[in-house]
């Protein structure tokens, strides 16, 4: 996933997506932009099961803006809502950062 860039790509879309709801004040595009940040969100969260790919949340990535911001950095924007006000938004971020944090859950078999 590293080689083909695809974290940066994610990482490019929820960036993009944000913006689609922010310059239109239609509901549907607002919906739009939330199901595919959302979507962009759960794809990182199946891919951050990994050390792996926890790490590369730690790495600069160059925005469409222009601007350079750590992968981690956008996750917190997206949970805090600062991108999306939208709580589906908001959870799947979340998921994506317990990911990089908590110990996967240990299953004592009986």
């Amino acid at each position: 996933m590293n080689r083909l860039q695809g974290f940066t790509l994610l990482f490019q879309l929820i960036s993009l997506s944000s913006d689609w709801g922010v310059t239109s004040n239609r509901a549907d595009a607002i919906r739009l932009a939330a199901d595919v940040t959302r979507l962009a969100l759960e794809m990182l969260f199946l891919l951050t099961v990994g050390p792996k790919a926890q790490m590369a949340l730690c790495e600069e990535v160059q925005l469409p803006s222009g601007e350079q911001q750590k992968g981690m950095r956008l996750l917190l924007r997206c949970a805090e809502g600062s991108l999306l006000i939208d709580s589906g938004v908001q959870k799947a971020a979340l998921h994506v950062i317990c990911n990089c944090v908590c110990d996967p859950r240990v299953r004592v078999s009986s």
